[in-house]
């Protein structure tokens, strides 16, 4: 079965490779060949998508750094490009222009990252964080501090991707509250491999034992990922609040440590190579397949270790150690679990 990403993938390619399409996309790669001047090339940045966008930034390129203030310039005045699709086009063709520019285009990104709209905001924070931006950090966290609070629309993943790049220590805070939240969306774990720390253990071990058979698997590798980062120390004090919150013995848990820091983290850093390097996870060679799923056979060995012993009072603290009262935090989860 196709995964979502693989099918919109594919979809998208149908739509922009029917004959209609295709005569439209030659007609304004012919116009982008064309333009002479940094701003007849700006006025086309609207029809940019597919290959014409790779035409676009090709001819952007060409004209070199004189470019830049124009595209920032333009960038500003996105929303008042009739039609949100084409606004949404301009935003990340114009983006990826001044990506491409480097220390130039991420300082222009960072000028005039306040007069944009979210999504631009969003899209802005990611090349941000792969040009590797420093003075950006706190204008990413602010951002995504006031995104997080329409998670529905999904912008504070951009800043999240920022910070995560960046290396900066609260894409730690927020990825544990959003693991504990059980907020997962499809790079959740891939953030979690690279910036995870201690706090993240714990709802790992959850999602693995819970999760749907493709979460599951993301999930494990995220968590050999962070288990070797912090150590055997810290990864067995963060299982120990396990044996406070199930059923299950020390020597359980002592196991699953073990289980736990016995995959090579090598195998994690191949499986989310696609989101930082471009490598397939299927490069990993088979016999090291087996080896991945000894968390899996953990929980045959241990059925229903996820569940508190007991549930807390609802104005008790959470069972999870956020310090929240547990009416306000896991009690709605885990009536919907187990009512």
């Amino acid at each position: 079965m196709l995964s979502s990403v693989a099918e919109e993938l594919i979809t998208q390619a149908i739509k922009e490779n029917t004959p209609s399409v295709w005569e439209r996309n030659r007609d304004n790669v012919e116009r982008i060949e064309q333009a002479a001047t940094p701003d007849a090339l700006l006025d086309l940045a609207p029809r940019a998508a597919g290959m014409v966008r790779k035409a676009w930034l090709r001819r952007a390129q060409e004209f070199g750094p004189e470019i830049v203030p124009l595209m920032a310039d333009r960038l500003r005045h996105t929303h008042e490009i009739d039609g949100q699709d084409a606004q949404t086009r301009a935003s990340e063709t114009l983006i990826a222009a001044l990506y491409r520019q480097g220390d130039t285009g991420s300082r222009a990104l960072l000028d005039c990252f306040d007069e944009l709209d979210d999504y631009g905001k969003s899209v802005a924070s990611v090349a941000l964080g792969l040009l590797g931006t420093q003075e950006s950090a706190d204008t990413l966290w602010a951002f995504y501090q006031c995104s997080k609070e329409r998670p529905e629309k999904r912008y504070f993943i951009g800043p999240l991707w920022g910070l995560v790049d960046l290396g900066d220590s609260r894409a730690a805070d927020a990825l544990a509250e959003i693991l504990w939240a059980a907020c997962y969306f499809y790079e959740i774990f891939a953030m979690a491999h690279r910036a995870g720390d201690a706090r993240a253990i714990l709802p790992l071990v959850y999602a693995v034992l819970q999760g749907t058979a493709e979460m599951k698997e993301h999930a494990a590798h995220a968590l050999y990922s962070v288990a070797h980062r912090i150590g055997r120390a810290a990864l067995r004090d963060a299982l120990q609040a396990l044996g406070s919150q199930t059923n299950l013995p020390q020597e359980s848990r002592e196991s699953l440590a073990d289980r736990i820091l016995s995959n090579d983290p090598r195998w994690a850093e191949e499986y989310f190579a696609p989101f930082y390097e471009g490598i397939s996870p299927e490069a990993v060679v088979p016999e090291e397949i087996s080896a991945r799923l000894a968390l899996y056979e953990f929980v045959k060995e241990n059925p229903g270790v996820i569940q508190p012993a007991a549930r807390p009072g609802r104005n008790d603290p959470c069972w999870c150690g956020s310090g929240k009262k547990y009416k306000h935090c896991h009690w709605l989860q885990d009536r919907r679990a187990n009512p």
